[in-house]
């Protein structure tokens, strides 16, 4: 491991490099998560929306439970993860393959967004920030943490396996472009 890889929280000056990351991986997640995505729908993403919405996460989070890090390679933004307290999956459908564990006993924090730029990805980067957000759960308090998953991503299911996340047998639809795109919930309990 190089020691200027690293991981810190973010500042107002990393949204543009934020929101370019994230655009990049929405882009991948739609094509991955959409039957048919059209390329209109692909170019009409905006990345200046983007950019502002991390800029005022950043600035002005809701509270203290919600935070922006960002992943380094030297003083270059190579990625960079989201959490908050989790979110109330009481509108989630559950799938039939029976109990959902979530329901048993919730999640106290969420990934909201962990994404890591296309060129800089197996250079350990969404691993430091994933490892960053578990510490900052423990401090927290926070022992079950959740993310969702588009079904496809074959990558980020990859990951978040081998991580130790598992799906949670809940799903929701999001309306994209005249079609559905399906998300998964899944989970991992953080040891103390």
């Amino acid at each position: 491991m190089r020691a200027d890889r690293s991981v810190r929280p973010a500042t107002v000056a990393d949204a543009s490099e934020i929101g370019r990351i994230q655009l990049q991986a929405m882009k991948a997640e739609l094509a991955a998560g959409l039957e048919n995505p059209s390329p209109a729908l692909l170019a009409s993403l905006p990345e200046e929306q983007f950019v502002q919405t991390w800029r005022t996460s950043i600035q002005s989070p809701p509270d203290g439970r919600h935070l922006v890090l960002t992943a380094l390679d030297g003083a270059r933004v190579v990625g960079f993860a989201a959490i908050a307290p989790a979110e109330d999956l009481s509108q989630a459908t559950a799938l039939p393959s029976g109990p959902a564990p979530l329901q048993e006993g919730p999640a106290q924090g969420q990934i909201v967004a962990l994404e890591v730029g296309a060129k800089e990805r197996q250079r350990g980067h969404g691993s430091r920030l994933l490892a960053a957000c578990a510490d900052i759960f423990k401090r927290t308090g926070a022992r079950r943490v959740q993310v969702w998953i588009s079904a496809g991503d074959s990558a980020r299911i990859k990951f978040y396996s081998e991580a130790g996340f598992a799906p949670a047998g809940l799903r929701r639809k999001l309306a994209v472009g005249g079609q559905s795109l399906i998300q998964h919930v899944w989970y991992t309990d953080i040891d103390s």
